[in-house]
């Protein structure tokens, strides 16, 4: 390795862990100074524009163009959903998506980051929520979460294949983050996160996959010590139309139609195996989850929490659900006691 190429990885990982180290101090700065001035700014609009200057600074730092949409979807409380290839993918929605008119992106991260040492900070910083992967509880919780931050207008961004992947086969979206753009009615926007080309050395690589995206048993620090090699890379971030979540819509078959979307812009839409937007469900997960939350999580006088439970009629048949579980009074599912899940079905009360 070349002297000129080992200086410019330490000076890229110098500046990024500076740039990093110094969002904190500038988000204090800002409204200490709006105080003095009497023109203080909200702190969502001073996290955005922190979030969306250190997005953009590093990425400038690692020499990473984003091709962004032509126009921006513009609506409060939307659910951004895309593709997951690698920790630059939060760089590169944050770098779009946080401005100040929408506040900053809060996304959804497994519960490990938050103690990851400065990132950890940050993500909490943001308003990143973080589940537990695994456990029922806590993904649902997240749901609800969720679900609420729609409901008051804020940006929400999950990545509904559950962990990243190399971008080169369909991928397989998990529905139950899709019920809370149901339940709040809030629009689903779907992006694709593709990588275009990356140079080094002066030559574009023939597999630029194996460089940027970060799966599999890869750990963090080495790849991206590999990442800070690089020349550039250009990466685009394809906006799809909205999608409007309503109460009539099931979860399963909003996650089939995104990934379907998602899944064709990749190039990949000739691929067997991708699963159908008519594949049968054997119990309506949203229907369950609105259940579920409200009866381990909140008091049932939360007026909120009520709501995220829908009506059982023509438009939710609830095959698969045991009728113990229904009142005959209102059909509505019995919020008496919570329920356990075993093989996607409910099977008892605890």
């Amino acid at each position: 390795m070349s002297l000129k190429k080992r200086a410019r990885r330490w000076w890229r990982l110098v500046a990024i862990l500076t740039v990093c180290l110094g969002v904190l101090p500038e988000v204090a700065i800002r409204m200490i100074a709006g105080v003095i001035s009497r023109r203080p700014l909200s702190r969502d609009t001073l996290v955005a524009i922190a979030c969306r200057r250190l997005a953009r600074v590093v990425l400038s730092i690692l020499r990473v163009t984003v091709v962004p949409p032509g126009q921006l979807y513009d609506s409060d409380g939307c659910l951004l959903v895309s593709n997951h290839l690698s920790y630059l993918d939060v760089l590169v929605i944050g770098s779009v998506y946080s401005t100040p008119q929408r506040g900053p992106v809060g996304f959804v991260a497994k519960s490990e980051v938050s103690a990851w040492p400065l990132i950890g900070r940050l993500s909490r910083l943001g308003g990143t929520l973080f589940l537990e992967r695994g456990i029922v509880r806590s993904s649902l919780h997240c749901v609800y979460q969720v679900s609420r931050a729609l409901r008051s207008g804020r940006q929400m961004h999950v990545f509904p294949e559950g962990t990243t992947t190399d971008g080169r086969g369909p991928s397989t979206f998990h529905p139950l983050f899709f019920a809370a753009a149901i339940r709040s009615g809030r629009p689903i926007l779907p992006l694709t996160l593709r990588i275009e080309e990356v140079i080094e050395d002066g030559v574009t690589l023939s597999s630029p996959n194996e460089i940027v995206c970060w799966y599999g048993d890869t750990f963090f620090l080495p790849h991206f010590w590999r990442l800070l090699l690089i020349d550039s890379a250009r990466l685009s971030l394809i906006e799809h139309a909205a999608i409007q979540a309503s109460r009539v819509d099931r979860a399963l078959g909003l996650a089939s139609r995104v990934e379907r979307t998602i899944n064709s812009a990749l190039e990949l839409r000739d691929i067997p195996g991708l699963r159908s937007e008519t594949e049968p469900e054997d119990l309506p997960l949203d229907l369950l989850a609105g259940a579920l939350l409200f009866s381990l999580f909140v008091n049932p006088g939360n007026k909120d929490a009520r709501e995220m439970i829908p009506l059982i009629d023509e438009k939710f048949p609830v095959t698969g659900l045991p009728p113990q579980y229904c009142t005959s009074q209102n059909s509505t599912i019995s919020l008496t006691e919570p329920f356990i899940i075993q093989n996607s079905l409910v099977v008892k009360k605890l």
